[in-house]
């Protein structure tokens, strides 16, 4: 009984592992966006 108590705790971690790696790329891929925002965000004629 507990090997398998054991074995359900670590599935639900490994669960919550990849939903907490899954966050992290969004926030960081939301940063990126920010940031890219921040950059353009003069007048058209300084654009690049």
């Amino acid at each position: 009984m507990r090997d398998k108590d054991i074995k359900v705790i670590r599935k639900e971690i490994e669960k919550m592992k990849k939903s907490l790696e899954e966050v992290e790329k969004r926030l960081d891929h939301l940063t990126k966006v920010k940031t890219a925002d921040e950059i353009f965000s003069g007048p058209v004629s300084e654009a690049p």
